[in-house]
């Protein structure tokens, strides 16, 4: 009986320590963050700078997903490029749109930031260009790349 006993004691002992390693290799996937700093794109935009991070992140035990932050200062008013009433985050995997998503205004004192993320993106898919253009909510459109940055690795 005591043999019995231990063998099924020996047996949950390394059922553990296998699930317990299994779930730690799922939870240590190794992250590659990236920062882009966003400059001016041909002189649209006069003091507006950007950052945008770019970082994996664990939603569940198996379900990795890249996030893409942005934020922005000193952006005019989007109206002065055209029929705009806001700004969206674009970013590019070479020669194609990843995903673009609507930057939300934050009023401060005397000025705005424009900030925003998304996080629909498998951890295996890494953008290679980041822009932030201004656009119309209603109708689609947007307007040319205010600020830019090219990842250079």
């Amino acid at each position: 009986m005591l043999k019995k006993t231990a063998k099924i004691l020996i047996v949950c002992t390394l059922f553990l320590i296998i699930f317990n390693k299994v779930e730690a290799d799922q939870m240590s996937m190794p992250t590659k963050d990236s920062l882009y700093l966003l400059q001016d794109a041909k002189g649209k935009s006069g003091n507006s700078k950007g950052a945008a991070m770019v970082s994996d992140i664990h939603l569940n035990k198996k379900d990795w997903r890249t996030s893409i932050s942005v934020h922005a200062i000193h952006l005019p008013d989007p109206e002065i490029y055209g029929m705009f009433n806001g700004y969206e985050a674009v970013a590019y995997v070479p020669d194609e749109i990843l995903s673009s998503f609507p930057l939300q205004k934050i009023h401060l004192k005397k000025d705005q930031i424009w900030a925003g993320k998304n996080e629909d993106h498998s951890a295996d898919i890494r953008p290679s260009k980041i822009e932030i253009r201004p656009y119309h909510s209603s109708t689609g459109e947007y307007g040319p790349a205010v600020l830019t940055r090219i990842h250079r690795k």
